[in-house]
């Protein structure tokens, strides 16, 4: 386990923007509904600054959720058309070849029982 660390900065907007838009679809849906009031309001900002508590403890901790991974740009996938030996080719898939387990498309074959 990873010790506190009280240098470790945290990241509020990155914590703050998932629960937001948690927040707005669920008192959307609510307000679609016609069973929207106050109080739907007030449990989920209560929820979200108690979220946000246990997820600035967690950074605190080390933890990185996988919202903030972001890939390396030498990790990003190549551009089109500029692949290694060794690469699957891009586009469709050719199905496989035929074997004698397939029956090789051999209309005269026994029928199966």
């Amino acid at each position: 386990m990873v010790a506190w660390d009280a240098t470790r900065p945290v990241p509020w907007r990155q914590l703050a923007v998932p629960f937001l838009v948690y927040a707005l679809v669920v008192n959307g849906v609510f307000a679609a509904l016609g069973k929207w009031d106050p109080p739907i309001a007030v449990g989920t900002v209560l929820g979200g600054l108690m979220y946000l508590l246990v997820a600035s403890v967690f950074v605190k901790f080390g933890w990185n959720p996988p919202s903030f991974k972001r890939k390396p740009v030498s990790e990003a996938s190549p551009p089109e058309g500029s692949r290694t030996p060794g690469q699957a080719p891009a586009g469709p898939r050719q199905p496989p070849a035929p074997t004698k387990r397939t029956n090789a498309g051999n209309p005269r074959a026994r029928p199966r029982r």
